[in-house]
């Protein structure tokens, strides 16, 4: 007897199965339970619930997979092996191979990598659909046109393809017709009852399966998701079709059979659920009356900020109690969601589980055959050398593949250079090198031979090979001297040891893959001639066929996959990303070689294909509607305004239709308001976020983190030198490129009277030079500043600078320098010899300032009190603002660091600026507009900076400390005491101070005064470096003044070509970037603009002139 139990979604259907199911296991009866096998690992687990260990006597849970295998293995139908998606690619190219010349259509291109999957996709399809060449051959005789020669040659290819599976391995399509066979007479089936459930509808072959159950008087009951035999709604239509054919099929064989239908609904999930899963596919227009709070609808800007949508709602759930599991993330297109939804799934700490397939071509010890291949029919190209070398199993370490990679790029090594007898001569350290590396030369050779021996005996053994076999012996070979797996074996060990369990467990099944795939080739092709590029084709197509099944590390995790794939039962809440229209219902199409309109023809030849567009169609909107059924809290849909390549999309019929049953509103939330639900993609935009007007959430982030003082100086560290401003071409342009009131860096000043013409090509256009293809040498000035500041900071917040040994300083310096190397240089990775040597040398010259540095504060009053200090709208001081008008400007940036020495209520302040080149400061530089940062930023705290200091401010000047530590040019005679003299002239600052015996004597006390540029007679402090506070007062006027000059200029739209020239060495075109574009001429109307040295008191004189014309 046949029962058919129909019902929407919701209704009871697999419930009351499971009751009946669970009364006869009681009753000692016994059956089967036949489900998908993407259902059957969780209806076990829930009738093992419902049954505990009963079950197991008198009941199976079995997908139609497991129930083959069940049948065949007392039938004695498993006696041949079942190929792989891989096998099946070979012994396709295999047979196209036997039949080419007897191909019609196919004879040119099928044995073409491109064609043999769409080939065996298609063989495939017919095997499912119970189609046989006789049958195929039959059609074709009664086909027309093109279709009539396409039958011909798959009805030739399918003969022969079945032929190569000879009588020990079987296609894995063809043992459901088997299982047909057996099913007439295996007793496993005698006096049970079968029980069908959570299908759609059936394959021919599986269809057959259940019609032969059915004739052996067997009683069955069959569950169908549908709207009753009489419904007319879209997405029942492939179940309705089944129940119908059911019906025919016992009618025929004159068996009872009877129907009932489940209308009543479940009664724990929101009304608005309940009237979606009724209401979504209705050709009556219905509006659901009340609040839609289990719905939600959101339109993002683009895919990546839907999954950040995803994530927060996610966490969001998580917090109101749900579990990970109860949580289901479904994709409209999984191809081109997946990485991104796993990649900040990551990010916003999310765990989850997806059953995607592993590209095993990523993987390292596949990737190294497939490059090593590519490497000898591709002349040794850079990129798969290097993509074989860094799989970290070709036998180098990391610092040889470095060193070996620095030098290929360098000097452009290709082809047969790689191979050649003679060694490579060519200088590892560039044109600067004069021979100095002749070891490091030696090394690179022997790490060359290394790598090139083994890949060049695996190209003669290949291009000898006679056949596919003698080529895969000649893999094997290769495999063996480089000692891959026991280099495999080596790395599960590591990750075993680390922790890293998965990984450890991929490497596991890794090598077996690999065997069994040369196992397979050999067993399939290994007769076959050919070349080594085909060769290499087929293993290439083989490999990727081939998958390894992650397991979850818990049960407790999110489901995300695609929306067609999502079937979970007890799911509380659906998160659909993607749900545009050209993803919901998405485009409906076979696979394989044969278009919708042939099937449809092939059909009406009498041979029922399936998968024809229709049966596609109602099968996706099944799938749409058994997804947005499945929930049982809450469905949260969102869809993109543009696609990943900028393309514009439209909501898909479920946004819309949404819409007009709930009245819904979309969602305001913002992608900074999701940002806050997590801390990494939180602090990243607090880092991130550097407009002139930040948005509230990322103040809000900000300030979080700003409390906490690890997270602040990060997050100011990402943050420091975030300045932008806007080129300007003419007086027009000038205000809509730089604003109203420009914004600009203190250095930019000094560009922009340096050359006005660089400054409108950097600052204006943004040009930028091209990089040389080498590695550039160490940026001296960045580390320089990151060993003081750190080094400074760790001084003065732990012993003092008067406690300080200089053993103690040491040890700081070293391990701010550890912390440099891998932080900032990550371990050397990809840095040249010479670089580490010249980063060598500098870490001594380091060492050596950090020494002078601590002695001069030793000797102090005034003490550190910031470091990369920020002077902007959001930094630690405002910025610098001059002028009104059209001469308004403000000065933003940063300073190294800024001393401080409080005197009564105030608060004397030094700008330090550390310096690794030999600029000094120089009054003359100042007057002529040059070299004006470090006064400007003073004047910036005495106007603004008693907010944060809490203190007055007064001037204290600015120091240029020299962060170099040069050699000295003495004669081999001198005295210690001569060579001492000769060092502090070496370590002497420059700047200008504040001409006051009691804040001077507070810089330094004893011989720190040796550190200032100045001079102590009788104890009294003198030289052109001091000034008056009313001198400093006019010279911050006269700045003033060059500051509204410059923005006039910048009103104006001066693009003059008047680089600064002091002398030849010293002069603005020497070490410009943009000399290419510029062609500076005198010929032709350029100029230079000539600074002279002009004696300090000269400076004073003049400043103190133009102050007195202007009164």
């Amino acid at each position: 007897m046949l029962t058919l139990i129909l019902g929407r979604a919701g209704t009871g259907k697999t419930q009351r199965v499971m009751d009946e199911i669970a009364r006869r296991i009681e009753g000692r009866e016994k059956l089967f339970y036949i489900v998908p096998e993407q259902y059957s690992h969780e209806a076990e687990r829930q009738l093992l619930r419902r049954c505990g260990d009963s079950l197991s006597l008198y009941g199976e849970v079995l997908s139609f997979t497991r129930l083959t295998h069940r049948v065949l293995a007392q039938t004695g139908g498993l006696a041949r092996t079942a190929v792989s998606a891989g096998g099946r690619i070979l012994l396709m190219s295999c047979a196209v191979g036997d039949v080419a010349g007897r191909l019609k259509v196919y004879g040119g291109a099928a044995r073409r990598p491109e064609y043999l999957r769409p080939l065996v996709e298609t063989v495939s399809l017919l095997k499912r659909a119970l189609i046989t060449p006789l049958d195929l051959e039959a059609a074709s005789r009664r086909a027309r046109g093109p279709l009539r020669d396409k039958l011909h040659d798959l009805a030739v290819i399918m003969a022969a393809y079945d032929a190569r599976l000879g009588d020990d391995k079987i296609d894995p399509d063809d043992l459901p017709a088997r299982l047909a066979d057996a099913v007439r007479r295996c007793a496993l089936f005698d006096g049970a009852h079968i029980y069908i459930d959570g299908f759609t509808d059936f394959t021919a072959a599986e269809l057959r399966v259940v019609t032969e159950l059915l004739r052996r008087g067997l009683p069955m009951t069959v569950c169908l998701t549908c709207d009753g035999l009489d419904g007319a709604e879209e997405p029942f239509e492939a179940a309705r079709r089944t129940a119908l054919l059911l019906l025919e099929k016992v009618r025929e064989y004159g068996i009872e059979a009877k129907t009932e239908t489940m209308t009543e609904p479940r009664r724990d999930s929101p009304p608005e659920l309940i009237f979606l899963e009724q209401n979504l596919f209705s050709y009556t227009p219905a509006r659901f009356e009340g609040e839609a709070a289990a719905l939600e609808l959101y339109r993002a800007a683009s895919p990546a900020d839907e999954c950040e949508y995803a994530a927060a709602r996610v966490l969001a759930l998580v917090r109101e109690g749900a579990r990970w599991r109860d949580i289901a993330v479904a994709a409209g297109d999984w191809g081109s969601y997946g990485a991104l939804l796993e990649n900040i799934f990551d990010k916003y700490g999310i765990p989850y589980y997806t059953s995607r397939r592993t590209d095993l071509r990523s993987k390292p010890p596949v990737a190294l055959i497939e490059s090593a291949l590519e490497i000898i029919l591709g002349g040794w190209e850079y990129e798969p050398v290097f993509r074989y070398l860094k799989t970290g199993l070709a036998g180098l370490d990391r610092e040889s593949v470095d060193l070996l990679e620095n030098y290929v790029l360098m000097w452009n090594i290709r082809g047969t250079m790689w191979t050649r007898q003679a060694d490579w001569a060519l200088p590892p350290g560039g044109y600067d090198d004069q021979g100095e590396n002749s070891a490091l030369l030696e090394r690179i050779n022997a790490l060359r031979r290394f790598v090139a021996r083994p890949l060049q005996a695996l190209s003669a053994a290949l291009k000898k090979a006679g056949s596919f076999g003698e080529m895969l012996r000649a893999l094997y070979a290769f495999i063996e001297e480089i000692g891959l797996p026991g280099r495999i074996m080596e790395k599960r060990e590591r990750f075993y040891e680390s922790g890293q369990l998965q990984i450890a467990d991929e490497y596991d099944k890794l090598w077996d893959i690999l065997c069994r795939a040369m196992q397979e080739f050999y067993d399939a092709a290994g007769d076959i001639s050919g070349t080594p590029a085909e060769f290499a084709q087929l293993w290439s197509l083989l490999i990727a066929q081939y998958d390894f099944g992650t397991i979850p590390v818990s049960l407790d995790r999110v489901m995300v996959g695609d929306f067609t794939r999502q079937r979970r039962r007890g799911v509380g809440h659906l998160i659909l990303v993607g749900a545009s229209d050209d993803f919901i219902p998405g485009r409906q199409s076979g696979g394989g070689l044969l278009s919708d309109d042939e099937r449809l023809e092939i059909s009406e030849l009498g041979l029922p294909i399936g998968e024809t567009a229709p049966q596609l169609l109602s099968r996706a909107m099944h799938a749409v509607y058994a997804l947005l059924a499945m929930p049982g809290r809450r469905i949260f849909v969102s869809w993109p305004e543009t696609g990943f390549s900028g393309e514009e999309k439209r909501p898909s019929f479920v946004v819309r239709r949404m819409r007009e049953m709930f009245g819904l509103k979309l969602c305001a939330d913002t992608v900074e308001d999701f940002r806050l639900n997590a801390p990494v993609p939180c602090f990243e935009m607090a880092a991130s976020d550097d407009g002139a007007r930040p948005s509230e959430a990322a103040q809000t982030a900000r300030a979080y983190f700003s409390m906490h003082k690890q997270t602040a100086e990060q997050l100011r560290a990402l943050r420091e030198g975030a300045v932008l401003t806007r080129g300007a071409l003419s007086p027009e342009a000038a205000r809509a490129l730089y604003g109203a009131v420009p914004v600009v860096s203190a250095s930019r000043v000094d560009a922009f009277y340096s050359c006005r013409y660089r400054y409108f090509l950097q600052y204006g256009l943004k040009l930028r030079p091209r990089a040389p293809a080498v590695f550039d040498a160490p940026v001296v000035g960045t580390f320089m500043h990151y060993i003081l500041e750190n080094v400074i900071r760790e001084i003065r917040d732990g012993e003092g600078f008067a406690a300080v040994t200089p053993e103690r300083a040491a040890e700081y310096t070293e391990r701010y320098i550890r912390e440099y190397v891998e932080n900032v240089l990550d371990g050397f990775r990809d840095k040249s010899g010479r670089f580490i040597y010249l980063f060598n040398r500098l870490c001594r010259d380091a060492k050596a300032i950090v020494l002078d540095m601590v002695w001069e504060l030793k000797d102090s009053d005034f003490v550190p009190l910031d470091f990369e200090l920020e002077f902007s709208e959001r930094g630690g001081v405002p910025p610098y603002a001059v002028g009104e008008g059209e001469e308004a400007l403000k000065i933003m940036g940063f300073v190294d660091r800024v001393d401080g020495w409080v005197k009564g209520d105030t608060l004397y302040v030094r700008v330090v600026d550390y310096k690794t080149g030999r600029k000094a400061f120089k009054l003359s530089d100042v007057y002529q507009g040059l070299n004006m940062q470090m006064l400007i930023y003073l004047f910036a705290l005495c106007e603004n900076g008693a907010a944060k200091f809490g203190h007055n401010i007064a001037p204290a000047g600015v120091l240029y400390i020299p962060a170099r530590d040069d050699l000295l040019k003495v004669s081999r005679r001198a005295t210690p005491e001569a060579i001492l003299e000769e060092r502090m002239k070496k370590v002497r600052r420059t700047g200008l101070l504040l001409d006051d015996d009691a804040v001077l004597g507070a810089m330094a006390r004893g011989d720190a005064a040796q550190f200032l540029p100045v001079k102590v007679k009788n104890g009294v402090f003198q030289g052109d470096s001091l000034a008056r506070l009313e001198r400093l007062g006019e010279l911050k006027r006269h700045i003033d003044d060059v500051l509204k000059a410059m923005v006039r200029q910048i009103r104006r739209g001066n693009l003059t070509a008047e680089p600064m020239y002091k002398n030849e060495e010293e002069n603005a075109c020497r070490v410009c970037d943009y000399r290419s574009a510029c062609h500076f001429s005198e010929r032709y109307g350029d100029r230079k603009r000539y600074v002279r040295s002009i004696p300090a008191p000269d400076v004073w004189a003049l400043i103190e002139g133009r102050k007195n014309r202007a009164d």
